[in-house]
């Protein structure tokens, strides 16, 4: 018996989800519950154009970004989202731009 596969390249193969979006950062920090841990360490609050709260961001969470406490920053951010992640998980991969920072 001979079995032969044939694979090829499309645009149809689903891929991890990649877009750039406008993110604030707050001036003020949060805590957050890594996961797998009893223990809540301090964190970014940072909130995605459009919507309305706040959400809980480690502070390495944004390649290349340095957080001061204190400052609001506007953040133009590659935003990327894992097709089959291991766990829950969204990238903030790198930051190109920052539109303001402001105390």
């Amino acid at each position: 018996m001979i079995i032969i596969g044939v694979t090829s390249c499309n645009s149809d193969t689903p891929q991890d989800n990649v877009e750039n979006i406008k993110m604030k950062v707050s001036s003020e920090i949060g805590t957050y519950q890594p996961w797998g841990s009893d223990h809540f360490i301090d964190c970014m609050l940072v909130k995605e154009e459009g919507k309305n709260e706040y959400e809980a961001l480690d502070f390495l969470g944004i390649a290349g970004f340095d957080y001061s406490k204190g400052y609001e920053y506007t953040l133009l951010v590659k935003k990327t989202t894992l097709l089959n992640p291991p766990m829950p998980v969204i990238l903030h991969t790198n930051w190109s731009r920052c539109y303001q920072k402001s105390e």
